[in-house]
């Protein structure tokens, strides 16, 4: 059965140069393109309790509440990722809602080094501004962000390493860490997407 979420691109085939030239080529501006809000993005890894679970990359725009998921997330083996390799800490989780329960398991790369979440989310991220969000009016401009944080500071450090050494635009190569208002409106978000998500499947 396919993913509800079927990758858009396969990070296994992904020209990751041309996809970061054009990434770097597209307009960045404080505004979003309808002057509607800031032009800032969080994103954040995000488990997706539908069959089949999996992994995705959420984005909203805070302003607009706009958001956009690209998965599942397919994670470069790493043969130090096994049980008893240490790695980073799961991203803490907030409470359980009364809405939201059956969307805050953790994800499957919470044992994973903090580097190998970022090199399995960063075409994901880039790919999601150069291909519109996946917008079906054609008239809706490519655009990418202003500024970008997460929920989890290590994966900040990571998307931002690995952002310098693909050669992202420098000055997107800072990701910043979520406020606690965010991370929690984000997480708002998240709830009502998936249940949106799952009505429709239904």
């Amino acid at each position: 059965m396919a993913h509800p979420l079927a990758a858009a691109i396969d990070i296994s085939n992904t020209n990751l140069p041309a996809l970061v030239a054009a990434f770097n080529s597209i307009p960045h501006t404080e505004l979003v393109p309808s002057g509607a809000g800031a032009n800032n993005w969080h994103f954040a890894i995000r488990h997706i309790p539908l069959p089949p679970p999996g992994d995705v990359l959420f984005l909203v725009n805070p302003a607009s509440h706009f958001v956009h998921a690209e998965g599942p997330i397919a994670y470069p083996v790493d043969p130090q990722s096994s049980p008893t390799h240490p790695s980073s800490s799961p991203s803490p989780q907030p409470p359980t809602t009364s809405d939201g329960a059956s969307v805050l398991n953790p994800p499957a790369s919470a044992s994973l080094p903090p580097q190998v979440k970022a090199e399995g989310i960063l075409p994901l991220l880039l790919h999601s501004f150069v291909n519109r969000f996946r917008i079906a009016d054609r008239s809706v401009p490519a655009f990418g962000p202003w500024s970008w944080s997460t929920n989890d500071a290590e994966l900040a450090d990571a998307v931002s390493t690995a952002m310098k050494a693909a050669g992202v635009r420098e000055e997107l190569c800072v990701v910043g860490v979520g406020s606690a208002a965010e991370n929690e409106d984000a997480q708002v978000d998240w709830c009502r997407f998936v249940g949106a998500l799952t009505k429709m499947l239904k």
